[in-house]
């Protein structure tokens, strides 16, 4: 019923004959239509038949060179006879008659999965590990159970212990060190309070 006119400038490159329902054209071997050019995507477009629209409709499938049909790009585009789709450096013409009646055409194929590039697989199996369960501690044979007997405790020596009634020479010793930096201490508070009374009383 229909084909397609590969063509590169003002040269005819090859004319492909429509025998499927969808006809996936690109870079790609895989694709029914191969144009080994750089200007071209590995899937660069589909050209399929919609029942629904009683037409064959091309489909963008590049994510950067995409299609200019009839003075734009456009992601797809319903085709008549003699239209003119422009892909990279090639012009695709489309011609309504020359390939298989409609009733002859091939269904369309499943596309191939796209290769799972961001998360590769884990080459070793997963294996569920149970979880350790806690076991009682039990003593071994003759040791003492932490209950069997009760802590030592060390006796705590009370500041009086073994002191007699009245001071020791050390203890009188101590006191009346301390009592000798008291005294230092007033006379030095009281020779501060001086001297301020004699600043204020100088300012008043």
């Amino acid at each position: 019923m229909a084909q397609i006119i590969l063509r590169l400038k003002d040269r005819e490159l090859r004319r492909a004959p429509i025998t499927a329902m969808a006809t996936r054209i690109g870079r790609d071997t895989t694709n029914d239509v191969v144009i080994t050019n750089d200007s071209i995507s590995r899937h660069h477009a589909t050209l399929r038949y919609e029942p629904a629209e009683g037409a064959f409709v091309i489909y963008d499938e590049s994510q950067n060179n995409g299609l200019f049909v009839r003075g734009r790009t456009t992601p797809s585009a319903r085709l008549g006879d003699g239209d003119e789709v422009m892909l990279g450096k090639f012009t695709l013409v489309f011609l309504v008659s020359g390939g298989a009646p409609l009733d002859a055409l091939r269904p369309e194929a499943p596309a191939e999965p796209a290769p799972d590039v961001q998360r590769p697989r884990n080459p070793l199996p997963t294996v569920a590990v149970p979880a350790a369960r806690a076991r009682p501690f039990s003593a071994p044979p003759g040791a003492l159970s932490p209950r069997s007997e009760p802590a030592h405790e060390e006796p705590v020596a009370s500041a009086t212990d073994g002191a007699d009634e009245g001071d020791t020479p050390d203890t009188a010793a101590l006191q009346t060190k301390l009592m000798r930096q008291l005294v230092w201490l007033l006379a030095a508070l009281v020779a501060v309070l001086t001297a301020l009374v004699v600043v204020l009383l100088r300012r008043g």
